[in-house]
């Protein structure tokens, strides 16, 4: 079966990296997949890697100013099915999930949408109201598929296939000095968050908790890990002088994403996540996979990730005092951090083991092709 991915970003950050799972873990036999991405980046490169065919396709901003340079890209996907005999089309972002769309009907294939964001007050929820296109809309959270209700109810085509995590890349036992000293970090205790630097993300609140923290104690360092794309390229800058600001210089370490998430969450002693409207969240996965004790807000699709107090703790959204003080307390309580996350741990390898999401995305895929037969 030929699958092409239509995605809408060359850069890897948490999205990516449910994909690149995704694709490590499919029956190759049996699927042959194709990417179309905007540009070269290290999406493409690492889907080469793993035998998988990419063409570069840019799909505009859907409006009349470029109604030209729609018409070129649709007629450059209709043309890619067409050559490759692609039979069911998986497509991700909005702008990529309509022209898809189109291109699938014209040709009588089947499409599936993948969302796997929470819209905020503010912005329109286009795919809710285009419910009628795809054959499938994945969601990866159930929070997200409660976007799709209709009288309370969650239409059938509407399907919940949780984020996956490959386990074994994860250990609780790591060497967690070796680390320490490859990060630069001494022996105090680590409050760090692995997050998207955008501005959406909330990064600047972690900082806020940490110089509320760092009244209270010396004896933590803060880390934040993550990365910028081009459009917000002076976040380091902003986030930095936010830290000196507070006089936390001698507290923090800011760090790009590195490859092997393992080494810098071997390192954490907690793990916090303050994103709101977050639907299902890589971060926490894989800081839960590490056994990693996590304090996360209690909204969106964490919930669905964390039973509080027993996997993990909730705290309700904006009480930055409630933050502060969990995180106080953990961090004067090794044991509780301790059984958080042996608890959390067992949890991801229970429920969210990337064995899991891929066997339901394949059974998904194969459904659809036989139905389209």
């Amino acid at each position: 079966m030929n699958i092409l991915y239509i995605h809408n970003k060359a850069q890897i950050s948490g999205g990516e990296k449910s994909l690149i799972n995704l694709w490590e873990n499919m029956d190759r036999e049996t699927f042959n997949l194709f990417l179309a991405i905007p540009e070269e980046g290290k999406l493409s490169e690492y889907a080469r890697s793993l035998n998988i065919k990419v063409f570069l396709l840019k799909i505009p901003q859907l409006n009349l100013l470029h109604c030209f340079s729609i018409f070129r890209a649709h007629n450059s996907l209709i043309s890619l099915i067409k050559k490759n005999k692609i039979d069911l089309i998986h497509s991700y972002s909005p702008r990529n999930n309509i022209l898809g769309a189109i291109a699938a009907k014209l040709l009588r294939k089947p499409i599936i949408w993948h969302e796997r964001n929470l819209p905020f007050d503010n912005e329109k929820d286009i795919s809710r109201q285009l419910l009628f296109l795809p054959d499938i809309i994945i969601c990866n959270s159930g929070a997200v598929a409660k976007r799709f209700e209709i009288k309370d109810k969650v239409p059938d085509k509407v399907k919940t296939i949780l984020n996956g995590v490959n386990v074994k890349r994860f250990s609780a036992n790591s060497d967690t000095m070796t680390f320490r000293h490859k990060f630069n970090l001494d022996k105090r205790k680590v409050v760090g968050i692995i997050s998207n630097l955008n501005k959406r993300k909330n990064v600047e609140y972690f900082i806020d908790i940490a110089a509320k923290l760092a009244q209270k104690r010396k004896d933590v360092q803060f880390v934040i890990v993550g990365d910028t794309f081009e459009e917000q390229n002076n976040r380091f800058e902003e986030l930095n002088k936010l830290i000196s600001n507070f006089g936390l210089e001698d507290q923090f370490t800011l760090t790009k994403f590195v490859d092997n998430t393992y080494e810098i969450l071997s390192c954490f002693n907690i793990a916090a996540h303050v994103t709101e409207r977050e639907a299902c969240s890589r971060a926490i996965l894989e800081s839960m996979a590490c056994g990693k004790a996590v304090v996360a807000l209690n909204e969106g699709g964490n919930p669905e990730l964390i039973e509080n107090n027993i996997s993990g703790i909730l705290v309700e959204p904006r009480n930055l005092d409630k933050f502060t003080d969990t995180l106080n307390k953990l961090l004067d309580n090794d044991v509780l951090c301790s059984q958080l996350g042996e608890m959390a741990r067992k949890r991801i390898t229970e429920l969210f083991d990337i064995n899991i999401n891929t066997k339901l995305t394949e059974d998904l895929y194969k459904q659809l092709y036989k139905d389209n037969e």
